[in-house]
């Protein structure tokens, strides 16, 4: 993670992950891999939802770690992951408290220079996109970083958008669904209100793996650097 600002000065946007990228991968030694993780592990709605997402987990994970599958199977597998998972969670009412208190929790902890990062982009009108295929999505990453008072006007989150009632009850998700295999800058431009971001010709990239780096293309009339 980025420790100091001169590097921002130099770039016109910022897409990030957020599981494990702006947030730490581990917290006083335990491992903290996702707010869907925190969920499924801590917070989680009942032992049946946890040993369902358990078995979903351990049987979709092998897909979406075998480099040598073609990309279509991948992408069809990552789908079905997501929706069954969704259905998981309506079927065990997933409710927005359970999202609030999990938040509000010390599960998930920002990177040390996060905080920095995220107030020198504000200050200088550097649009960030947050690019994440969380399975509790936008309004979960929203919370997390108003409780950090980090959620400002030059922020945009891309992820996956629950549905709920007027209990705040999970009925359902918006389409398209972010998933791992599709955080691609072709899924970014679809969106009406993020593609005018990519036209620049600056863009710093960070991720905590490899396949991060798909999130923006490395064309020859931009400079991408990735960290």
């Amino acid at each position: 993670m980025i420790s100091s600002s001169p590097l921002l000065y130099d770039h016109n946007l910022i897409v990030t992950d957020f599981d494990g990228t702006l947030t730490m991968q581990y917290v006083n030694g335990v491992k903290k891999p996702s707010l869907i993780a925190g969920l499924r592990d801590q917070w989680c709605l009942s032992d049946d939802y946890k040993q369902q997402a358990h078995a979903l987990y351990n049987q979709y994970h092998p897909y979406e770690s075998d480099n040598t599958l073609p990309n279509e199977t991948k992408n069809e597998k990552m789908q079905q992951r997501r929706e069954e998972h969704f259905a998981l969670l309506i079927t065990h009412k997933l409710n927005l408290n359970d999202i609030i208190n999990l938040i509000n929790s010390d599960y998930l902890q920002l990177r040390q220079s996060c905080h920095k990062l995220l107030i020198d982009a504000h200050q200088k009108s550097i649009p960030v996109i947050i690019f994440s295929a969380g399975g509790i999505g936008t309004d979960a990453i929203k919370l997390f970083l108003q409780k950090e008072h980090l959620f400002t006007d030059n922020i945009h989150i891309v992820s996956n958008q629950l549905e709920r009632d007027d209990q705040g009850y999970m009925i359902g998700y918006h389409h398209p669904i972010v998933h791992a295999c599709n955080k691609n800058e072709s899924f970014l431009r679809s969106l009406l209100t993020i593609a005018p971001l990519l036209d620049t010709k600056k863009i710093l990239l960070l991720g905590n793996s490899i396949n991060d780096a798909a999130m923006v293309d490395d064309v020859p009339w931009r400079e991408v650097f990735f960290l």
